[in-house]
């Protein structure tokens, strides 16, 4: 891919499903291509703002900028970029297809010891999102269920922050706290943010003496590699909770994804267009296993398209993609 000037043409190259390489040559103008990624552009102009209202700064005290990924290499995006910040040229390094990688390089050293932060340059990572609990507080009279930060979006890692609470009253015998996540840094009652699904309990809490509910105190940490820590302890009484959560917690064990496909793959099956198009899918699949591989190739090709197109449910499309299977099919299985 080339982009010059107006008059570039694109050379693109697509890979189609099961795992067989299918060349499409296209002549794609510099106009038709704006055209086509012009609401990306829009879309980054959003994430530009978003970003700098985030960080709390403005554009016009922006001195510097590196463009890095390799959709930067669009002169559309250099213009939006130029554009919005009022400037004519951006810094030559580091190279846009490398700066990922090198400062991913760069902060594994750091956090395995290999690389001396006092020695060389300091790295600063932030939290992706807000993290915080749900408690009861009064709200113009009226008790209510609201949302704590307790970790803000952007907040340098690693974090950590130390809140006391009381229980509702001196009989409690049980607490549970829950914790949400804030995308914006905006959210104040649970409808606005999401429940993560990690929680805490404490319970057969004795009795508070002299009729003044326990104190709580909550710990609250986020890591550098994402792993959240909380602990809330009612101080006096050995009475705690500690929950731990990394992000891998959650990943599917290889058992768990093949169960997880076959289910999937069943219900791909049971949709109407799937059973429409069963039998010269069944058809192209016995051929595939009968010829030689430049046949194979051509086949699975269509095989993909017509899956492809059965899974986005574009009936149209499907029906033009199998009257194309149905011309192969019925060339191969005349010549033998």
């Amino acid at each position: 891919m080339t982009n010059s000037n107006n008059s570039t043409i694109f050379f693109a190259n697509f890979i189609v499903s099961k795992g067989v390489p299918h060349a499409l040559d296209m002549d794609v103008s510099r106009t038709e291509f704006d055209e086509c990624t012009a609401h990306l552009i829009v879309r980054a102009k959003t994430c530009l703002e978003r970003a700098l209202k985030k960080a709390d700064i403005s554009k016009g005290s922006v001195t510097r900028i590196l463009l890095v990924g390799g959709s930067t290499y669009m002169p559309s995006v250099r213009k939006l970029v130029g554009d919005y910040f009022g400037v004519s040229s951006f810094a030559s390094e580091p190279n846009p297809d490398l700066a990922v990688s090198l400062v991913a390089a760069v902060m594994a050293g750091l956090l395995v010891g290999e690389i001396d932060e006092s020695q060389t340059l300091a790295v600063s990572d932030v939290a992706p999102m807000g993290f915080g609990i749900d408690i009861l507080t009064d709200v113009g009279g009226q008790i209510m269920l609201v949302y704590e930060p307790l970790i803000e979006p952007n907040q340098k890692k690693p974090a950590t922050i130390r809140k006391q609470y009381r229980l509702l009253h001196p009989d409690q015998r049980n607490l549970e706290i829950r914790i949400f996540q804030d995308r914006e840094g905006t959210g104040q009652v649970l409808e606005d943010v999401e429940d993560t699904g990690i929680s805490g309990i404490i319970s057969d809490i004795p009795p508070a003496l002299y009729g003044e509910p326990h104190p709580i105190e909550v710990i609250f940490s986020y890591s550098v590699d994402g792993v959240i820590e909380m602990r809330a302890e009612i101080p006096g009484i050995g009475k705690r909770c500690d929950v731990r959560y990394e992000p891998s917690a959650n990943r599917m064990s290889p058992d768990e994804r093949s169960s997880a496909k076959e289910r999937i793959d069943e219900l791909w099956k049971q949709s109407p267009l799937h059973k429409k198009h069963a039998a010269i899918l069944s058809r192209a699949n016995k051929l595939v296993s009968e010829k030689d591989d430049s046949v194979r190739a051509e086949l699975s090709g269509m095989i993909g398209d017509l899956e492809s197109a059965i899974r986005e449910q574009n009936e149209p499309r499907c029906e033009i993609v199998e009257s194309k299977l149905l011309d192969c099919i019925f060339r191969l299985e005349t010549n033998g």
